[in-house]
């Protein structure tokens, strides 16, 4: 894994209307792992370690999407 570049954007702005920081990140290796192969611990963490991802809708389109998303099936 690496990251490739990281961008503060202070105001409102393309991705939020608050002050973000923006990271662009290669998994290499890692992109074929989904969630649950990564295990129960990881999906249990993540949100604890980044707050937003609770409301994410991903392909649910609705608050929580993502971490459902990631307990599901293979993950996500």
């Amino acid at each position: 894994m690496e990251v490739e570049s990281v961008a503060t954007y202070q105001g409102p702005n393309i991705h939020a209307h608050f002050p973000v920081m923006r990271h662009t990140v290669d998994l290499g290796v890692l992109e074929e792992w989904p969630t649950a192969r990564l295990g129960q611990g990881f999906i249990d963490r993540l949100p604890g370690y980044l707050p937003g991802l609770q409301q994410h809708g991903c392909s649910y389109q609705t608050s929580g999407g993502f971490v459902r998303r990631m307990h599901e099936g293979e993950g996500t």
